[in-house]
């Protein structure tokens, strides 16, 4: 565990989006912690640094349905480990605010995988997992979760996989820190 620690902050001192490193691990602990205390597979897509009038243009629906971030949430506040578990058998994307504020659950982002991956300048005749880094074959949440860090400029983005539980941090369109040596 202190292995961990260390890699952690090793990993988001090279970083050069100014979100709180406090707040980065403590994202990551509680995807870890959620992992180790859920028996059920589950997959999360999480979006730190979410500004709504900077990032407003990229989200497909915000229904008040699927929000279950009724009251303003902090990431460190016990609550919010609870509301996230609650998330995390449904579809869509968890923003929370630079200042670690659970702002929305269940939210649609409109990608544009194609622009990201001519942005990235990548050949559509190889295997694009393999040339953005990744060790192994994904799905398409940790391809959202590797374009929308590049699309929503300032965030830092978590991605859980449900077939396999790997965790994934990500900015400015690269993997910033996996569990999976990539």
């Amino acid at each position: 565990m202190e292995h961990i620690e260390d890699e952690l902050d090793q990993f988001f001192k090279n970083s050069d989006v100014k979100n709180d490193i406090k707040h980065k691990k403590a994202i990551l602990n509680l995807i870890k912690e959620l992992g180790q205390e859920t028996k059920e597979k589950f997959g999360l897509l999480i979006i730190l640094g979410y500004n709504h009038s900077r990032h407003k243009d990229f989200i497909l629906t915000m229904s008040n349905n699927k929000n279950i971030f009724n009251g303003k949430k902090d990431i460190f506040d016990e609550e919010a480990k609870e509301s996230i578990k609650k998330t995390i058998f449904h579809d869509g994307a968890i923003l929370i605010l630079k200042d670690g504020t659970l702002e929305r659950s269940g939210v649609q982002l409109d990608i544009n995988l194609i622009k990201f991956l001519n942005t990235m300048k990548l050949d559509w005749n190889k295997d694009l997992a393999s040339q953005l880094g990744f060790s192994n074959s994904v799905s398409m949440r940790h391809l959202s979760g590797i374009s929308s860090s590049l699309q929503f400029k300032g965030t830092t983005v978590f991605t859980r996989s449900e077939e396999t539980g790997d965790i994934r941090a990500y900015e400015d369109g690269k993997i910033l820190f996996s569990t999976v040596p990539e």
